[in-house]
């Protein structure tokens, strides 16, 4: 379960402006920045990150999502009575467990972005604050699109476009709605994640750009409030209520401007996830309507002020013009909404701006994926700073930190060039081979048409290692099975060695087949294996660092000689043995000071000795040669039916 969310949000800010020119509000970054009280410099050119809105890592076919539903809490600050606040409740969802916990619409931990033809598993889960089981709904996807069995979803994103899901026929959904349980779901042309509908549709830059009305008296009263003021900025008796108008989970002054550069083309995906209509105006900008709810439009419209119904989505497209100088703002705000926090006075609520940053995109930028240590290669994602530009070329490095090395001029460490096909849109996408060990890093660096390059990016080449598991010894017979992890590292092979962990000399298990991720092998172990012994297992594998794993043992369990049983009277030595696997089939004996080695001294088993536990008679006089005296030590060793032997064992001649 993911801890509930706090957001602060600081009333009263009032409006203020440098200047305010036709259709457009010019401010200074000192009133603004990038948030309210969070000054940025504006003479800056921001690397160009495309897609601002981070796609849903998906490490799986089909892509594995958890979702949990639960509380947060915005922290209002009320202007109309000064020092206080008012914590105001609200439901939110939780993609794959991120840091911050559960977040309105339009908020990173909301939002699933895949390229279509995904298909995705989403398993659902809600904390108790959100009472009434969930049941998930995708309302602009085809029915056939989306299935579950319990909490367990799945859907097929074949629908690109901006969409969103939320509960659907609970109960409790409209309420579970109206608290801001709603999340965008955004689905990119499989070839093109630059792309609204498709290929033809690129844009230098995205955001989301989603309204949600929060209500404190329902917040707080779900169960007993009456919907029909829910939203309303005064009761029955004309009293002021506090409702809270957010974009993207905040409300101004604490909005979170859209940066952009002037002549960029800015997609915005617009997701009313209130219960009231929404008419988004961009002052001094008008916005072509490119579809909604995930449908396309044929011909598109050019609109001031798009209307949104509740639960609808928009995707837009916005050309901020060439001219556009640095620090210069466009204001983009619900249109039909009082702008205040709640019942202050003073500017609040549904307000952003589309925020112009010097210069026009200057860099392309590249992506990896993870290092395939099998194949030895990563999967690059390249695209250029603006669709007037094509990848052409990359190189590569290898280091062992994760800085990179330098580029200008070009350190050695770099490869040459390898040139590209000219690709028909500006982004490529390509596999680079790179020869590294676990624990290095490899570097990209992509080139666009012009000669720009992108900044250096990096894939850690992950630590191969491998577990062997099981291992196994039967008597004589040693059996092991060794996994690699990544699953794309490969095991070649494994050997042994007894009482060697060092392997100074080893042998090979034998091992059918090719190298793979997981392998195994078996060995007879050689005549003497001794109880106690310990064997030594270790894989083999080319992508391990040193090339060969850390070792797994097993110890030797053989026969027992049984202290309490063996013993010498008079003439006659007797000699108790077990063993847990076979029979007793060979006793040995001999005297002296010093233990035999297995297999020496005199031999007094006949090879078909009774099964185990095992008792046996010597005569001392006729079987030795010369006869023990007393205070003589004899010595006895024993070796059972699968070729183990047991420990030496001393017996003391005692006198007559």
């Amino acid at each position: 379960m993911r801890n509930a969310r706090s957001i602060t949000l600081v009333g009263g800010a009032l409006l203020a402006t440098a200047a305010l020119a036709v259709g457009v509000v010019a401010v200074q970054a000192a009133t603004f920045g990038q948030v309210a009280g969070a000054n940025q410099d504006l003479g800056q050119v921001p690397p160009p990150v495309w897609p601002t809105i981070a796609p849903t890592p998906c490490a799986t076919d089909p892509c594995a999502v958890t979702l949990e539903a639960g509380q947060g809490t915005l922290t209002v600050a009320d202007t109309t009575a000064p020092g206080a606040t008012a914590h105001v409740p609200y439901f939110g969802f939780d993609v794959n467990g991120q840091p911050g916990g559960y977040s309105l619409a339009g908020g990173p931990n909301s939002t699933i972005k895949v390229p279509a033809g995904t298909t995705l598993t989403i398993t659902l889960t809600q904390t108790a604050d959100v009472a009434d089981p969930i049941e998930l709904s995708f309302p602009s996807l085809p029915a056939a699109d989306v299935s579950h069995a319990g909490n367990v979803y799945t859907v097929h994103a074949n629908t690109v476009g901006t969409s969103v899901f939320q509960p659907g026929s609970n109960a409790d959904a409209p309420r579970q709605v109206a608290m801001g349980l709603v999340g965008v779901l955004v689905v990119t042309p499989a070839a093109c994640s630059a792309c609204a509908f498709d290929e033809s549709q690129q844009y230098d830059d995205e955001a989301i750009v989603a309204m949600t009305d929060i209500d404190l008296e329902f917040a707080t009263h779900r169960t007993s409030f009456d919907m029909s003021y829910f939203g309303q900025p005064r009761d029955a008796d004309d009293h002021p209520r506090a409702v809270y108008h957010l974009i993207n989970g905040k409300s101004f002054p604490d909005t979170d401007v859209v940066d952009v550069r002037n002549g960029d083309s800015v997609l915005l995906r617009y997701v009313n996830a209130g219960v009231t209509d929404k008419s988004m105006g961009l002052l001094g900008l008008r916005q072509t309507l490119l579809g909604r709810n995930a449908s396309a439009y044929t011909d598109p419209q050019s609109l001031i002020a798009p209307l949104i119904g509740p639960g609808e989505t928009a995707d837009v497209a916005v050309a901020i013009p060439t001219s556009a100088t640095a620090g210069q703002r466009y204001s983009l705000m619900d249109q039909g909404r009082q702008m205040n926090h709640g019942t202050a006075a003073g500017f609040g609520g549904a307000l952003t701006f589309l925020n112009v940053w010097a210069g026009a995109p200057t860099t392309p930028t590249v992506s990896l994926t993870p290092f395939d240590v099998g194949a030895g290669t990563t999967d690059a994602s390249a695209q250029s700073s603006a669709p007037a530009f094509t990848i052409t070329g990359y190189r590569t490095a290898v280091t062992s930190s994760p800085s990179a090395p330098p580029t200008d001029p070009p350190d050695p460490a770099w490869s040459t060039i390898t040139s590209l096909p000219t690709p028909t849109t500006p982004s490529a996408s390509f596999t680079v081979s790179a020869t590294a060990a676990g624990g290095q890093y490899v570097w990209v660096q992509v080139q666009q048409s012009g000669g720009t390059w992108s900044s250096p990016a990096s894939v850690e080449v992950p630590v191969t290692t491998v577990a062997i598991d099981p291992l196994t010894l039967t008597g004589t017979a040693l059996a092991a099975t060794a996994t690699a992890t990544p699953s794309s590292a490969q095991v070649a092979g494994m050997s042994y060695a007894i009482n060697d962990a060092t392997f100074a000399t080893s042998t090979a298990l034998t091992v059918g087949g090719a190298p793979a991720n997981s392998v195994s092998g078996t060995a007879t172990l050689p005549d003497p294996l001794v109880d106690g012994d310990v064997v030594s297992v270790r894989a083999d594998s080319p992508t391990i660092v040193g090339g060969h794993s850390a070792p797994a043992q097993v110890t030797v369990v053989g026969p027992q000689i049984d202290a309490a049983t063996t013993s010498i009277t008079g003439d006659t030595l007797t000699v108790g043995a077990s063993s847990a696997d076979s029979m007793i089939t060979d006793v040995y004996v001999s005297t002296g000071t010093t233990a035999m080695a297995p297999g020496g001294g005199i031999s007094v088993g006949d090879g078909s000795l009774p099964t185990s536990p095992y008792s046996g008679t010597v005569t001392l006089s006729t079987t030795f040669d010369p006869v023990p005296a007393a205070g003589d030590t004899v010595w006895v060793r024993v070796k059972d039916g699968s070729g183990v032997w047991s420990r030496p064992f001393s017996v003391t001649v005692p006198a007559p």
